[in-house]
């Protein structure tokens, strides 16, 4: 098996590594690197219609909630989230004053 070089090639807007074989012509060479160019412009694409995806799943997931089968704590949750209560900010709210008004804070809960 012949030994493979690698080639790091660096364009405008990414830079490429990849392996060839010693006997590769400059015309496959440069094929090659434009296969994996295209390669990459179609990943940045996938990556792209992925990240404005989540917002389209999360609607779709909203319209599939069934009413009917929310327990309490279900309940609980999405009243906290409307107010803008999370875990976070709770936490930072018992972090914050002298360590008596943190008891009370956090008793009060």
């Amino acid at each position: 098996m012949p030994k493979t070089i690698n080639v790091h090639v660096t364009t405008m807007d990414a830079e490429l590594e990849f392996a060839i074989q010693p006997n590769t012509t400059g015309k496959q060479l440069f094929d090659q690197a434009q296969m994996v160019q295209e390669d990459l412009e179609k990943t940045r694409a996938e990556l792209k219609t992925a990240m404005s995806t989540p917002h389209a799943l999360s609607s779709e997931l909203a319209n599939a909630h069934d009413e009917s089968k929310k327990t309490a704590n279900d309940m609980i949750h999405a009243e906290n989230m409307r107010l803008g209560r999370d875990k976070y900010k709770t936490l930072r709210q018992i972090r914050q004053g002298n360590t008596k008004q943190r008891i009370v804070e956090f008793e009060s809960m």
